[in-house]
């Protein structure tokens, strides 16, 4: 909606739109109104002077899903304040001190579809019936919080609810921590942070994990994961068993289906299951990719970004 407006409030100045999804995912696109997507994306997009898409995956959807000619999109990725960051990764848990404890596996975002965070529940599951040393921290809220709480019950988890009034302890399964102002204190003090995500435009989480010195594993999906994790590879490909890539470890994507207690578990999240769970158990593997994911937080700095910008505004 701001794109449109932005086109049709064109007068003489210098026209810059800016897309951060890859919208032939959203449900949206495949519903009644995605028929109209193509036709009214192609009609008001083309009409910009530079178009910034935040992914080569994002640019690639934009043309080849919606006709906007290539040669006015610029790919600029999101910037990642590492030393800010670092700096908040390093405060105190306070009273979580206990989950160091532990094998933490951390996600952090919306609590919504294109997370994904049913699966990651479902795998988590299977991963506490061979180990009790591993927990799970889910930060963030959203419309699907009711559900995702319920299905970890349904599944025979303990939960702790950061809204509800629970006494906090160290004998639950899943912390559903909400919103939380500084969640990279959380991820810093993660043996794993996972994204599940069944789509995306970018997935700065994945480079903030990185900032935090821990190993990101993320689903393959479109569009960002592999462009962060495994630069120099076609960003059309995606995994089908497990991608230990340069940066980080790519995983099978998931179905995206909403599942209950009660649905048998795929061979996709049997897999993730696997390998998360060998990963717990394999520190040097981990370790090896939280210092080379410091390595890797320079091409997204805040001056790079800025640079690309002024490139194109002039």
């Amino acid at each position: 909606g701001a794109n449109v407006i932005n086109v049709l409030s064109k007068g003489g100045e210098k026209t810059v739109l800016s897309v951060h999804t890859h919208i032939s995912n959203s449900a949206s696109f495949h519903n009644f109104s995605g028929r109209f997507y193509k036709t009214f994306i192609r009609f008001f997009y083309n009409r910009a002077d530079a178009i910034v898409a935040v992914s080569e995956g994002v640019k690639q959807d934009l043309v080849e899903s919606f006709g906007v000619s290539k040669d006015i999109i610029h790919v600029i990725y999101n910037p990642c304040d590492a030393e800010d960051i670092a700096r908040q990764a390093a405060e105190p848990l306070g009273g979580f001190e206990f989950l160091k404890s532990f094998k933490v596996i951390s996600n952090a975002g919306r609590l919504s579809e294109p997370k994904g965070q049913w699966h990651l529940i479902r795998i988590f599951s299977e991963i506490k019936k061979s180990r009790n040393d591993a927990k799970l921290v889910i930060m963030g809220d959203g419309d699907y919080k009711k559900y995702l709480i319920g299905l970890a019950q349904d599944l025979g988890l303990s939960i702790y609810d950061h809204s509800a009034s629970q006494k906090l302890s160290d004998s639950y399964d899943v912390y559903f921590l909400g919103f939380q102002k500084n969640v990279f204190k959380f991820i810093a003090n993660s043996s794993l942070a996972v994204s599940t995500s069944i789509w995306e435009g970018f997935s700065l989480g994945i480079l903030e994990a990185m900032a935090c010195g821990v190993c990101a594993i993320s689903t393959d999906c479109a569009s960002g994961p592999r462009e962060i994790l495994a630069p120099g590879t076609d960003v059309k490909r995606q995994a089908t068993v497990p991608e230990f890539a340069e940066f980080g470890i790519l995983m099978p994507i998931l179905d995206g289906k909403r599942k209950t207690a009660h649905d048998a578990i795929t061979d996709s999240e049997r897999q993730w299951g696997l390998t998360l769970d060998s990963l717990l158990s394999d520190s040097e593997t981990r370790n090896r990719y939280a210092t080379k994911g410091k390595e890797r937080l320079g091409d997204f700095s805040i001056a790079e970004t800025i640079r690309r910008y002024e490139q194109i505004l002039s």
